[in-house]
């Protein structure tokens, strides 16, 4: 009996095995040059890769200025855009995102984000009035909002 319970130990590790070394399961592209790169860089170029969420390892980026993200399929930016307090380029233009997290108010520094063509709705442009109104992004210089399904009012309330 004791045989047949180390038998099928290593019969389900085995397994475990195959399972990691791929097997059935598709293999995840590596990102690790781009963010090897970016920590040298302090740039970081994620545009046109079909991603669907932001991977982790972004956030833990030390010092990076610049983040582009645009033309992927992002329905939200996380909070922990928080993280990176020394970001000044944010470009999200191309994505189905339509909100902003209240979180972009610790991105100090942000002078560029690039909304154009994402589906930004009132509540998004308030989420960024409400932070331009009281002093939370105070370095923005530049704000683009072309062609969210926003109201011209509610993108009125955040160029002005």
């Amino acid at each position: 009996m004791v045989r047949s319970s180390r038998a099928q130990s290593r019969g389900v590790e085995s397994q475990v095995s195959a399972a990691k070394g791929g097997g059935r399961f598709a293999k995840l592209p590596s990102f690790a040059p781009k963010y090897e790169m970016a920590r040298r860089s302090k740039t970081l170029h994620m545009s046109m890769l079909s991603l669907t969420a932001v991977p982790s390892e972004v956030w833990n980026i030390a010092g990076l200025v610049r983040l582009d993200l645009g033309h992927n399929e992002l329905p939200r930016l996380p909070p922990s855009v928080a993280q990176l307090s020394g970001l000044e380029q944010l470009w999200l233009n191309h994505n189905p995102l339509d909100d902003l997290p209240a979180e972009i108010e610790m991105c100090k520094k942000l002078k560029v984000l690039d909304l154009r063509h994402t589906e930004v709705s009132d509540i998004g442009c308030a989420t960024l009035a409400t932070a331009r109104d009281s002093g939370a992004l105070p370095a923005l210089e530049e704000l683009k909002l072309d062609g969210p399904p926003s109201s011209l009012a509610a993108r009125a309330a955040v160029t002005r």
